[in-house]
């Protein structure tokens, strides 16, 4: 099986990392590989023909980030769904707490009412400033409140600054990916592979952390477990 290897951006720049990863659980659905590059855990598999490389890191919030490289070696067309990816966290072999997969249309509707929402914040504020020119020194002005719940509100709607993960050199060929990183549905022939993430919210931590995406109709299951720190 041909490795799809990870490289992320801390060997560009090492501000730009994601603050955590999640290492590959020990016991995986199915037979894969466990790789390393730069510190970070990526797992690997193949089926079907098609070679699958996939990591999970987080920003310290309640938001998870799938890297996922997918390499079609098979003789077929392959489509991509990524609004149909599967994320849960395990809280007993047979018990499970869904997480939410945010599909890019939704991350950018997100990411877009953050910034509306900042800039009426930023626009009362403005008045507010000028109106205190004419107010009691004693008056206390609120709107710095509504500023920095905007400003929260964006850093939890923007996507990872460092971006997704990418192949480290092992396929000469171009992937695809979109332009913000986000992965989209896109059909790959054979010979072509893709690279894209996917964003997953949670509402609480567990000890491992359960993300399947569907391949040629069947879930392809990848668990995680410790969340370690980036360095």
């Amino acid at each position: 099986m041909k490795q799809l290897f990870f490289c992320t951006a801390a060997s560009l720049s090492l501000s730009s990392c994601m603050p955590h990863y999640f290492e590959a659980y020990k016991e995986q659905p199915a037979e894969s590989q466990v790789i390393y590059q730069h510190g970070v855990t990526a797992i690997t598999r193949n089926y079907n023909g098609v070679d699958m490389t996939v990591a999970l890191t987080d920003n310290g919030g309640s938001r998870l980030f799938f890297d996922v490289i997918l390499l079609n070696n098979s003789d077929s067309n392959l489509t991509i769904f990524p609004e149909k990816v599967k994320a849960a966290g395990l809280i007993s072999r047979n018990t499970r707490e869904p997480y939410r997969v945010l599909s890019a249309e939704r991350v950018i509707r997100n990411r877009n009412t953050a910034i509306a929402l900042s800039g009426l914040a930023l626009a009362a504020g403005t008045v507010a400033a000028a109106s205190t020119l004419e107010t009691p020194s004693n008056t206390v002005n609120t709107n710095n409140a509504d500023v920095i719940i905007a400003s929260t509100l964006i850093s939890q709607a923007a996507i990872a600054p460092n971006g997704p993960v990418v192949a480290n050199g092992m396929v000469n060929a171009t992937p695809f990916m979109s332009r913000d990183g986000l992965a989209r549905r896109h059909t790959l022939r054979p010979g072509e592979y893709y690279q894209g993430r996917v964003i997953i919210r949670r509402a609480m931590q567990h000890g491992v952390v359960e993300v399947g995406i569907p391949i040629d109709g069947e879930y392809q299951y990848f668990n995680f477990g410790t969340r370690q720190r980036i360095f």
